[in-house]
C-alpha cells in the first residue's frame, strides 16, 4: 500500500500541505527573534488589556480557565521566593541564568519571554528550565512536574516551555480502519532503562515495530493504530500529536504532567492504559481489536481533550493568567483580592432649595455596601429645578461635563477583576463609567430599583443600558422574566426584598397583636387614587385606616374609621403603629390599576419592606410579584380586592395572626441588618 504511485503522491501532499511534520525550528526562531525585538514598553501597555479579555467572556469560559490557571499555579496563599530570586530584567538573551544553573535552552527562553515580556522588570522570580521530574523546595516556574496525589507538587508552576517539540498538532489523512493492526515505538532509549526494558520484552513480537534508534517520518508514523507514547526524562513529548491523529497511544498511567495537564487524561478513555511493567500489552491491544468501536471511541475522546488546547488566544490568556496570580501571590503586583467600588450620584442643587433626591432605598443600599468594605467613589452632579416643588431632573449642560470629568478620573484607578456597583444606570455618565471599568475587565453590577418602561410601557432606552453590566440586581422573577423578554441579556439575580434600615425599636409582637384591625397605608396620599372608594366603601366598618405620608389636598373630614398620623421620618419608624401593612396602588379597590398599579406585577414595593421592618404582617394584591412569596413565608394574606377587608381579616384565625406577626418580625430583623442584598455582595 504504502510504495504505490497514488499513496507516495498523497504521502508528499499531506506533508506539503497539511502540515504531518514536526514543527519548523527556522519559523519558531523567526517568529521569536522578532517578538524579542519589540520593546517591552509596548508589551507592557498591552498587559491590562489582555488580561481584562477574561472578564468579557462567558461564566462558563471564564470558570474553565479558571480551573486551568489553578491546575498549573495551585497556591491559594502567599507565595514565599527564595531571596536570591532574580528579577525579570537579568531574563535575557545570551544572558542565560535561571535560578537553578546558568545555562537556559533557547527554546525554553523563547517560550517563557513571549509571556514574561508583558511584566515589569522589576519582579522577581524563580524559574526553572529543562526537563523535571523532580519536585521543587521553593516555588518555580517550570516545564514540568511530577504527579503526586495531593498538593505536593505545587512548587512546580507550569508554564507552556518547549513547545516546538511537545505541542504538534496534526492532521491524519488515515481513517482508523486503513491502518495496520501494529503497535509501533520510535524513540531514543539512551539513558533511558525503562524504555530499554519495554524494547527488549517485545521486540520479537510480530504485532509490534519497535526501533529505538533511526529516524520516522511523522506521516510514517500514521499508517499504525497503536503508537507506544513512553515517557522519557519527564513526559512522552509525541502524545500530544498521536492523540490528535486517528492512532491511539499507548502508555502506562503517567509519572509526570506538563501544560498537557497528563494527570488529568483518563485511562482506556483518553488513552490505553498498559501496565508500568508493560506485561498486558498484547492482551489490551487484542481485547480493542475485539472492540473497535470502543477503541474509535478512545479515538474520538483524544481529539477532544486536544481540541481545548488548539485556541491559541486562549492559550496566551491562561499563560499571562498563570504569571499573573504567580506575581500576585508573591505580593508584587498589588492586593490578591479585587477593590470593589460603589459610584454614587452626589447631588449638589443650584438652589437653596431644600429637594430630597436621595431617596431612603438609594441611602440604605449605600449604607450596606459600604458596610461589606466597598469603596465610595463620589461624583458631584450639580442640578437645578424650574421652579419650587419640582424634582431636580433638570440639569445644564456643563453639569454632564463635569460628571463625565469625574467618571473619567475614577476610571483610570479601575484594574482587571475589580467589582464596580451602581445603582444610577441610567444616567448617562454612570453607562460611560460602565462601559470603560468593563473596557479595563472590571465587573460592573447595576442594581436595578425601577424600570420605567415597564412602569409605563413605553420605549426607552433602558434595555440597552441593562445590557452594558456584568450583573443585575433585580426585584423578583417577574421583572427578571419581564426583562429577558425585552431583551435584557445580562446575567440577573433576584433580590427579593429591598432592605430597611430603621432607627427605632420594632414593636413587640403583642402590642402588633393588639391591633390586629389596624391597617396601615404610608406613602403619597394624595396620588393614592384608590383610596377615596377605600373610605367610601361600607364593608370596611370594622377596619380602622392608620395613614401616614403627604395628605396634600386629599379631604379626610368626617372619616371616622380613619386616622392620619402626618409624614415620619424614614430612618425613624417609632410613630407608625398598626396590624397590618397595606401594598396597594391603582384608581380603585377592586384591582390594581394604573401604571402604577400594574407595576406591581413585577416590583418588589419598597413600602412592603418598610410594613415588615415594622414587625407587620402584610396585604397585597393576589397578581402582584411578591404575593406566592407573602404566602409561602406566611407573613400576610393576599386578596384579590379590598371589598370586604373586615371579613378577610377576620378569617385570620388569632393562632394564624400570632405566627404571621412573628415571621414578619423574623424577616423585618433581616431588613434591618440589610440581610437580602448583602447575601449576593457576599458572594462576589
Amino acid at each position: 500500500m504504502r510504495k504505490s504511485c497514488c499513496n507516495i503522491l498523497r504521502r508528499f501532499w499531506h506533508i506539503c500541505f497539511y502540515g504531518i511534520h514536526k514543527n519548523s525550528h527556522l519559523l519558531f526562531y523567526l517568529r521569536s527573534i522578532i517578538r524579542y525585538c519589540i520593546p517591552k514598553s509596548i508589551c507592557r501597555l498591552q498587559l491590562q488589556r489582555k488580561l481584562a479579555a477574561f472578564y468579557k467572556l462567558n461564566s462558563s469560559e471564564q470558570e474553565y480557565i479558571q480551573k486551568r490557571v489553578d491546575y498549573y499555579c495551585k497556591f491559594n496563599d502567599e507565595i514565599f521566593l527564595p531571596e536570591d530570586a532574580p528579577t525579570l530584567s537579568k531574563f535575557a538573551y545570551r544572558q542565560k541564568e535561571s535560578y537553578v544553573h546558568d545555562y537556559v535552552n533557547s527554546t525554553y527562553f523563547f517560550d517563557a519571554y513571549e509571556y514574561t515580556r508583558f511584566f515589569p522588570d522589576s519582579l522577581r522570580w524563580a524559574y526553572n528550565p529543562g526537563d523535571v521530574n523532580y519536585l521543587f523546595p521553593v516555588p518555580e516556574i517550570t516545564k514540568s512536574r511530577p504527579l503526586t496525589d495531593d498538593n505536593g507538587n505545587r512548587n512546580n508552576i507550569l508554564l507552556n516551555l518547549d513547545k516546538i517539540r511537545h505541542f504538534t498538532w496534526i492532521t491524519d489523512p488515515f481513517s482508523w480502519e486503513e491502518k495496520e493492526c501494529r503497535i509501533l515505538f520510535r524513540g531514543d532509549a539512551t539513558g533511558k532503562p525503562h524504555r530499554q526494558r519495554f524494547i527488549e520484552m517485545w521486540k520479537d513480537h510480530p504485532l509490534c515495530d519497535l526501533v529505538s534508534t533511526g529516524k520516522m517520518a511523522l506521516y510514517d508514523h500514521l499508517y499504525y493504530r497503536y503508537i507506544m507514547a513512553l515517557e522519557g526524562n519527564d513526559v512522552a513529548s509525541n502524545l500530544k500529536w498521536v492523540m490528535s491523529s486517528n492512532s491511539i497511544a499507548v502508555m502506562p498511567r503517567p509519572t509526570c504532567e506538563t501544560w498537557y495537564m497528563e494527570g488529568k487524561l483518563k485511562p482506556n478513555y483518553h488513552y490505553i492504559e498498559i501496565a508500568s511493567d508493560y506485561h498486558d500489552l498484547i492482551d489490551k491491544i487484542e481485547y480493542y481489536e475485539a472492540h473497535p468501536d470502543e477503541a474509535k471511541a478512545i479515538v474520538q475522546h483524544a481529539h477532544e481533550w486536544v481540541a481545548q488546547f488548539q485556541n491559541q488566544k486562549r492559550e496566551d490568556l491562561i499563560s499571562l493568567m498563570v504569571l499573573d496570580k504567580y506575581f500576585r501571590f508573591t505580593g508584587q503586583r498589588g492586593s490578591l483580592q479585587p477593590v470593589r467600588y460603589v459610584v454614587n450620584e452626589v447631588v449638589k442643587l443650584s438652589s437653596q432649595q431644600q429637594v430630597n433626591a436621595q431617596g431612603k432605598a438609594r441611602e440604605d443600599v449605600l449604607h450596606t455596601v459600604r458596610e461589606l468594605g466597598f469603596k465610595t467613589y463620589n461624583i458631584t452632579n450639580h442640578k437645578y429645578v424650574y421652579q419650587e416643588g419640582l424634582r431636580p431632573h433638570h440639569y445644564p449642560y456643563l453639569s454632564k461635563w463635569l460628571a463625565n470629568r469625574q467618571g473619567k478620573k475614577f476610571v483610570r484607578q479601575v484594574k482587571a477583576g475589580d467589582i464596580i456597583f451602581i445603582q444610577d444606570f441610567y444616567l448617562g455618565y454612570m453607562q460611560n463609567i460602565a462601559t470603560a471599568c468593563m473596557q479595563r475587565g472590571a465587573k460592573v453590577i447595576f442594581l436595578v430599583h425601577d424600570v420605567q418602561c415597564i412602569r409605563f410601557n413605553k420605549h426607552t432606552s433602558e434595555v440597552k443600558q441593562l445590557n452594558n453590566a456584568s450583573l443585575l440586581l433585580v426585584h423578583t422573577q417577574a421583572m427578571k422574566d419581564k426583562l429577558t423578554e425585552l431583551g435584557v441579556k445580562t446575567p440577573m439575580r433576584i433580590i427579593q426584598l429591598f432592605d430597611y434600615y430603621s432607627s427605632a425599636t420594632m414593636a413587640t409582637i403583642e402590642e402588633i397583636i393588639r391591633h390586629k384591625n389596624d391597617v396601615v397605608f404610608a406613602g403619597n396620599l394624595s396620588k393614592s387614587e384608590f383610596l377615596k372608594d377605600l373610605f367610601d366603601d361600607d364593608t370596611n366598618k370594622l377596619t380602622r385606616f392608620q395613614l401616614y405620608g403627604i395628605k396634600g389636598e386629599l379631604n379626610l373630614e368626617g372619616r371616622t374609621n380613619i386616622d392620619y398620623n402626618g409624614i415620619f421620618t424614614p430612618n425613624d419608624t417609632s410613630t407608625i403603629c398598626g396590624g397590618w401593612g397595606l401594598v396597594w396602588d391603582g384608581y380603585n379597590i377592586y384591582a390594581c390599576t394604573g401604571d402604577y398599579g400594574n407595576y406591581l406585577r413585577y416590583n418588589s414595593s419598597h413600602k412592603l419592606s418598610l410594613y415588615l421592618t415594622c414587625g407587620l404582617p402584610v396585604i397585597v394584591w393576589e397578581n402582584s410579584s411578591l404575593a406566592k412569596w407573602v404566602k409561602d413565608e406566611k407573613i400576610g394574606i393576599v386578596v384579590s380586592t379590598l371589598k370586604h377587608l373586615d371579613e378577610q381579616i377576620a378569617n385570620v384565625s388569632d393562632e394564624d395572626y400570632r405566627q404571621m406577626v412573628n415571621n414578619a418580625h423574623q424577616i423585618g430583623e433581616k431588613l434591618r441588618e440589610g440581610f437580602f442584598l448583602k447575601q449576593h455582595l457576599k458572594e462576589l
